[in-house]
């Protein structure tokens, strides 16, 4: 899947029609990336807005979930391993807080 996606991201990267934004983007940076969106589409309005459909802080506790399943370390290796290119690239300086979802 992943593969498949990176082909169609290429295909439109360069497209002055398409703004490519990943989603953990939008959660670890979003007012940049929200920047970013408005250079694209104009300007979106009142920035209090963004938290009434879109919470970081809540969609940040669905990130690196991959540190709370050790037993399957051995998959996430190989997955680090063999997808690296497509894994983001997380701060280990930022701490999650999953609010005990397991």
């Amino acid at each position: 899947y992943y593969r498949n996606l990176t082909s169609i991201i290429k295909k439109y990267e360069n497209n002055d029609n398409v703004l490519i934004i990943r989603f953990e983007d939008l959660i670890y940076n979003t007012d940049t990336i929200i920047s970013c969106i408005e250079n694209f589409i104009g300007d979106c309005g009142d920035r209090d807005l963004k938290n009434k459909y879109f919470d970081p802080n809540k969609s940040i506790a669905n990130t690196q979930l991959y540190k709370f399943f050790l037993e399957y370390a051995e998959d996430i290796e190989i997955i680090e391993r063999e997808l690296k290119n497509y894994l983001y690239s997380f701060d280990e300086s930022i701490k999650i807080q999953h609010n005990n979802m397991f």
